[in-house]
């Protein structure tokens, strides 16, 4: 749905459907990621560099791959009519006409 649809996704949706596991204020990122790291360093060393490598395996050298692949495709679709159609329609806040 999220990726073949129109329709904007709001925090609270997001939220709700898995796509990130917390919203943090603005001011608060930054302390909110330090805590993060401390929560992660008090782990087992072991455990973390286990995890790390099992996550290398099985999906770190595909992801830089499908990161790369997900840019250009994004890069393309910027440059499409539809594109343009869809940009116009929401600065002239109407309805894209997509027959165009």
């Amino acid at each position: 749905r999220l990726l073949v649809s129109a329709s904007a996704v709001g925090a609270d949706e997001a939220h709700r459907i898995g796509v990130y596991h917390e919203l943090v204020p603005r001011d608060l990122v930054w302390a909110r990621a330090a805590e993060l790291g401390r929560e992660c360093a008090a782990s087992a060393p072991e455990s973390i560099q286990l995890t790390k490598r099992l996550l290398h395996e099985t999906i770190g050298e595909h992801l830089a791959t499908q990161l790369s692949s997900g840019a250009v495709t994004s890069a393309t679709a910027l440059t499409t009519e539809a594109a343009r159609e869809g940009s116009a329609a929401h600065a002239e806040d109407r309805d894209p006409d997509w027959t165009i």
